[in-house]
């Protein structure tokens, strides 16, 4: 069951009633109970269900019948008239008196149950001397999971006032404010605790309180416990675990050991405090800068990602139909974004649909690929329409990119228009890896060559063409598939990409590519030191 308005997955108990257990269910944070029609029929006997106006929900079990208002129960209550399914909203009135009969004997003992429940829960044992109790909200973020914290009245057997402390319900991580707490310490500390000066560095996190600084991680050596103070407001956090192992050490003369910490020593020397203190707020900037930096590489990878297949991601793509070609693509870039590329445009030559081709790999990785990338295709897209052979629109390219780039950023491509209609590819190949060319007889690379794109201001290229008979395929890719290694450093090879597509000729598309991205995954464990990027065609 499901609650209807949260949409949580309700919890399925029971209560005693009279000499059996009965069932229902319950969502505990909207205080909604469900009892199950056979249920609500055997209690009902003797005081049968009123029925009232019909309401807007449909019953949970039958989804063509809605659900109707219920007379002599107390709050929403609402029942199914086919099934027997009743819902209820415990509001402030239950438990009750105003309702009579073994069906409000059930809701009465269950709204009695989920009040206990909700009081357990408020009221938290930790081991030793102490208990705390839920206080109220905070404006302080945990350091780890960025959660409000909860102030909560901590007890202490041996105390006669409570602390507060401001603790994480999601992490169960504690923060020890020092003013606070010290405030209420009524006896002169008896515990000593002994800081390894040596451990002492900058946390990458920041404090609950100060917010602009981050915490200092240091190690205590008794206990032997490493935990996170503020060198400003001399607070201190402790993980759920560090919580655990105070909390063992609590007892006897060392009930104030958390006392001693929020008041450790290393806080008392202004000099050393005032170099943590800036070098923990000057981290804290770095790391903002750093999550500034990695929002906009994913928003770079976006777009990227639009760029190349409109928003999707390739391995969630179905295959693309080209009139009697199909295309899939794979893309792996070796960091959030990358310099691989490739490229269909639908062209029109002399009057017949014709398809160009293109897959190319940018010098370097990440984001300043990228940036090569976008211009790339920039460039691509806007000469490809008017120029219809592949070694001239190349010769074109690499004059351009050589006079607006640097000496040492360079581009590596395929290009070919492939004739949709007379099922001929022609192409040019610019320092790039040699396509599989797959066919019924035999495996064999496209063995056409010139230099990278950029490096030469005029370079002429040459062309092939082959024409592609029925099931011929060919598998276009990057150094990032070709060059992938193994943990004994040896490189997948593209003697082994061509047996592996060859071999997969008896799947279709999909699955031949999905099979030989498996092989290279598998190859490399996972581990793709470059942007990988493959492309797949065939004719039907």
């Amino acid at each position: 069951m499901y609650c209807r308005s949260c949409t949580n997955l309700m919890r399925k108990t029971s209560v005693q009633l009279d000499d059996r257990a009965v069932p229902y269910f319950v969502c505990d944070d909207c205080r909604i109970l469900l009892v199950e029609g056979e249920v609500t029929t055997n209690l009902s006997q003797d005081h049968p269900i009123q029925r009232g106006d019909a309401s807007d929900r449909p019953c949970p079990d039958c989804d063509d019948v809605v659900l109707e208002a219920t007379k002599g129960l107390p709050g929403e209550a609402l029942s199914c008239r086919r099934c027997g399914l009743l819902e209820v909203t415990l509001g402030e009135n239950w438990p009750c008196d105003e309702a009579n009969g073994p069906l409000a004997e059930l809701l009465n003992a269950a709204a009695l149950v989920m009040q206990t429940e909700r009081n357990r829960k408020q009221k938290v044992q930790l081991p030793g001397a102490f208990h705390v109790e839920a206080s109220g909200a905070t404006d302080f973020k945990c350091p780890c999971c960025e959660k409000a914290l909860t102030r909560y009245k901590v007890f202490d057997k041996n105390k006669s006032a409570p602390a507060d402390f401001e603790i994480c319900d999601r992490c169960f991580g504690i923060w020890l404010d020092r003013e606070d707490h010290l405030a209420r310490s009524q006896d002169k500390q008896t515990v000593q605790l002994t800081v390894d000066f040596e451990s002492i560095q900058p946390a990458a996190r920041a404090c609950p309180k100060c917010r602009d600084i981050n915490l200092v991680a240091m190690r205590f050596r008794q206990p032997d416990t490493e935990i996170d103070c503020c060198p400003d407001c001399n607070g201190t956090w402790l993980d759920g675990g560090e919580l655990q192992e105070f909390c063992d050490h609590l007892g006897g003369e060392d009930h104030d050991v958390i006392d001693a910490l929020v008041d450790n020593a290393v806080f008392q020397d202004p000099a050393l405090c005032k170099t943590l203190r800036h070098f923990s707020r000057t981290l804290h900037q770095l790391d903002s800068r750093v999550q500034e930096q990695e929002r906009h590489l994913e928003q770079a990878r976006d777009i990227q990602a639009q760029l190349l297949f409109a928003g999707k991601e390739p391995e969630t793509m179905a295959p693309t139909n080209y009139g009697d070609y199909q295309v899939v693509r794979f893309w792996q870039p070796a960091r959030t974004v990358g310099g691989d590329y490739f490229d269909l445009i639908e062209l029109t030559i002399e009057g017949r649909p014709c398809l160009g081709i293109c897959i190319a790999d940018v010098s370097g990785k990440g984001l300043p690929a990228s940036l090569l990338m976008a211009n790339f295709q920039a460039l691509l897209r806007a000469f490809a329409p008017n120029m219809h052979s592949p070694a001239a629109l190349c010769a074109k390219l690499g004059s351009v990119l050589y006079h607006n780039t640097t000496s040492n950023k360079y581009i590596t491509a395929v290009y070919g228009i492939l004739d949709l209609e007379q099922h001929r590819f022609t192409f040019t190949n610019a320092g790039h890896n040699q396509p599989v060319y797959s066919t019924a007889q035999g495996g064999s690379l496209l063995a056409t060559s010139g230099t990278v794109l950029g490096l030469f201001p005029e370079w002429q290229y040459t062309e092939q063409v082959i024409d592609l008979a029925p099931s011929d395929r060919i598998f276009f890719y990057t150094d990032g598939v070709s060059e992938v290694e193994n943990p004994e450093e040896e490189d997948f090879g593209e003697e082994r990409l061509l047996n592996l597509v060859q071999e997969y000729r008896k799947h279709d598309l999909l699955k031949a590519q999905q099979l030989l991205v498996r092989e290279v995954k598998e190859f490399c464990r996972g581990n793709f030191l470059d942007d990988a990027t493959a492309l797949f065609l065939a004719r039907a």
